[in-house]
């Protein structure tokens, strides 16, 4: 599927932090953590698509460790399994 860019994905994205404004994964892991990305559950280059259920709001930690696991990357955590800091 075809990158969905400009205004097109910018409403998209906005609508999908508002819905969802913290990190799913930091969520399911107990800790309150704002959302800043938006991420194609199933990315666009393995099938996936801008519908709304592919679309899953992350922290720019997480974002970076699910980017890397769906390139087949080993993700950089940190010793306690969390996200290591960016920077």
């Amino acid at each position: 599927m075809k990158r969905t860019r400009g205004m097109t994905w910018m409403r998209i994205r906005e609508a999908q932090l508002k819905r969802e404004p913290l990190c799913r994964i930091c969520y399911k892991d107990g800790r309150l953590v704002a959302a800043t990305e938006v991420d194609h559950i199933v990315p666009l280059c393995k099938g996936g698509n801008d519908n709304r259920d592919n679309l899953q709001s992350l922290c720019c930690d997480c974002h970076k460790i699910k980017t890397r696991e769906d390139k087949n990357m080993k993700p950089i955590t940190g010793v306690d399994g969390y996200p290591a800091a960016s920077g």
